[in-house]
């Protein structure tokens, strides 16, 4: 009989220590759990939230939150990415304009010359 109540001493002693450590654990989560949303709390608190009352136009808004993009809605995070791409593109054809412009001159100089020859020549 005194086996018996041993081991279940033994068992009860080591369910509560199993139980202890549990609620030691859940009780440090909680409060690393607090702890973290406190800090976002001050964290967000802290950001400068930019509306567009505040910002000129939408490309500044979104410059303003580049850093910082899961403060954009969402619609505003596609506008950023549409206004790139269209920045992009108009560049591009800025740059092809440039290019054309300057063949042309050149080709014009050609012509300008060519013909001088030709009248010099006569």
């Amino acid at each position: 009989m005194s086996l018996i109540s041993q081991y279940r001493e033994k068992k009860h002693k080591h369910n509560q220590n199993e139980k202890e450590i549990k609620q030691n654990a859940s009780k440090q989560i909680k409060r690393v759990m607090i702890h973290f949303q406190i800090q976002k709390y001050h964290n967000q608190k802290q950001k400068n939230l930019f509306t567009q009352d505040q910002v000129s136009n939408l490309r500044d808004y979104c410059n303003l939150l580049k850093q910082n993009l899961s403060l954009m809605l969402l619609h505003h995070q596609l506008n950023y990415n549409f206004l790139n791409i269209k920045e992009k593109i108009f560049k591009q054809l800025a740059s092809q304009k440039e290019k054309m412009k300057k063949m042309y001159e050149k080709i014009k100089n050609k012509s300008i010359i060519n013909k001088t020859k030709v009248e010099y020549k006569k």
